[in-house]
């Protein structure tokens, strides 16, 4: 199980997570996981989060897990809301 950071980066907020399963959480999932929590906050119409590479590009593989997109224990994964198109 990894520690990771969750950064919303409309607000630089940082939420620190534990017992992160990187090899079967999917990026989805996890912001699933965090609008659930009450971490984000719903999105609305035509929003939609999407986590950030560490590239810092939006990542569009919906279903990835955490660990096939590169993210290891102790990394932050940056949060963001866009408009579906932007």
């Amino acid at each position: 199980m990894a520690k990771l950071s969750v950064k919303e980066g409309s607000t630089g907020a940082v939420t620190p997570l534990e017992d992160v399963n990187l090899e079967t959480l999917s990026n989805n999932e996890l912001i699933t996981e965090l609008v659930n929590g009450a971490v984000l906050k719903p999105a609305v119409g035509e929003e939609k989060y999407h986590l950030l590479s560490k590239e810092n590009q939006p990542i569009n593989e919906e279903n990835k897990t955490l660990q096939d997109l590169g993210f290891k224990d102790g990394d932050t994964i940056t949060v963001v809301k866009k408009g579906t198109g932007a």
